[in-house]
């Protein structure tokens, strides 16, 4: 039997047979992103700010690289506070 353990940053461990390994987190980005966009049209900027600082933080980490979207997210949270 498989159990997913949550990691700091976007990974998981899973641990199957005493062998950990690591697994992608699916699409933290845009998890992350829509709760930014969600925060913001309900104008709740507290928690629009924190969002946005998480994305900011993943932009700085290699993992996003491997992210279909990449930096895109981050370009388009930056376009929903402007188009505002």
């Amino acid at each position: 039997m498989a159990l997913d353990l949550p990691v700091a940053g976007t990974f998981s461990m899973r641990v199957s047979g005493g062998r950990p390994m690591r697994q992608r987190t699916a699409n933290l980005e845009e998890r992350i992103l829509a709760l930014f966009k969600q925060a913001f049209r309900q104008g709740r900027s507290d928690v629009a700010e924190h969002l946005l600082r998480a994305l900011e933080a993943l932009d700085q980490s290699p993992a996003l690289s491997e992210s279909p979207r990449g930096p895109h997210v981050l370009s388009e949270a930056y376009y929903e506070l402007v188009r505002r």
